[in-house]
């Protein structure tokens, strides 16, 4: 089953909505000159709304990350910045941003190991559980490869 019929078909089970109606935006990584332009196009398209995002390639035959967000503009910011971030501007030993100062490896991740330009696409969903479930089952059918890449680093 390919990634467009597994994301319907997940979406349409919970009532949330088809692939073809979820937006879209292409996300140039890993460019730090660009970040105001990224804040701006991320805030422009999608706006301080609740939700479930998919990161994938072009092709739409890689799925790199599913998350949810209490407020997906900051939540995809946050992964930019992730995928800018440089260690050596702190000086306290820390390696990461967010959640993540501990290991590094989310700009690990979003840095080093995607490449190129990446599409978002996302779905608003009010509710916290209804959140967690979507999330829980795109991952579960998707099998993001960021859950492989966790894994590995974890254990390194």
């Amino acid at each position: 089953m390919n990634i467009n019929t597994t994301i319907e078909r997940t979406l349409e089970t919970l009532g949330v909505g088809l692939l073809e109606t979820l937006p879209c935006m292409t996300v140039e990584h890993s460019n730090h000159s660009a970040r105001k332009k990224m804040s701006k196009l991320i805030r422009d398209n999608v706006g301080k709304h609740s939700g479930v995002y998919i990161y994938t390639n072009q092709e739409m035959d890689r799925v790199y990350y599913v998350g949810k967000a209490k407020e997906l503009h900051s939540r995809i910011l946050c992964h930019y910045d992730e995928s800018t971030f440089n260690e050596s501007l702190w000086d306290d030993g820390r390696k990461g941003i967010a959640g993540d100062k501990r290991y590094g490896m989310y700009p690990a991740y979003f840095r080093d190991y995607i490449p190129g330009p990446i599409v978002v696409r996302w779905t608003y969903i009010k509710e916290e559980q209804l959140r967690i479930a979507v999330e829980a089952l795109l991952t579960q059918q998707l099998r993001p490869e960021f859950k492989e890449f966790q894994k590995k680093f974890l254990s390194d």
